[in-house]
């Protein structure tokens, strides 16, 4: 479980809470939501969910592949709701102090329009990004301060304006029982 803050290059200021649990070895699965201001009433919020699985490869490193989907709201180019299905991919190094990751996220977004446009149709568009990421964790074996660090760039459409590099600081709680090597 972990929260945090969140800064985004574009001036957005917002909070994320995820929740995961691993039933089974080898399998997770996983929700968050987020809440993201830019200033002049402009915000997003999201939530999503997502099942996975990993591997761990030797005892320090864990290959993750998870997919899933998530529904939100955005007003930063009009009023729209969006639904979102993705892919992700990370390979992690753990230890008892420090966790280390690097990933990136393929996301297909849908927008559809709360209003009707001028010839009374929905505006309705999707796009793609591809979310490169780190994660940073240290401290004790179940409480560690983590900084997230994300960059999403436009797979597809280049005259939409997405806020660029976003910064998360948090705390990560590990509530449940410790996975044997």
């Amino acid at each position: 479980m972990s929260g945090s803050l969140m800064v985004s290059e574009g001036g957005g200021l917002g909070i994320n809470a995820q929740i995961a649990s691993s039933p089974v070895d080898k399998f997770y699965w996983g929700a968050s939501a987020s809440l993201i201001g830019y200033g002049d009433g402009m915000n997003t919020s999201m939530f999503e969910l997502g099942v996975g699985t990993y591997r761990r490869l030797g005892r320090s490193f864990r290959l993750d592949l998870s997919g899933g989907g998530a529904v939100g709201s955005n007003n930063t180019w009009g009023e729209y709701s969006n639904q979102r299905l993705f892919a992700q991919s990370a390979i992690a190094y753990t230890s008892k102090r420090i966790q280390l990751a690097l990933g990136a996220k393929f996301n297909q977004t849908y927008f559809n329009t709360k209003d009707k446009v001028e010839s009374g149709e929905p505006d309705n568009f999707h796009i793609q990004t591809l979310d490169p990421f780190f994660v940073v964790r240290t401290g004790g074996s179940n409480v560690k301060f983590q900084l997230i660090g994300t960059y999403s760039t436009l797979t597809g459409l280049d005259d939409l304006v997405i806020p660029d590099p976003t910064i998360s600081l948090g705390i990560y709680f590990n509530i449940g029982k410790k996975v044997k090597n």
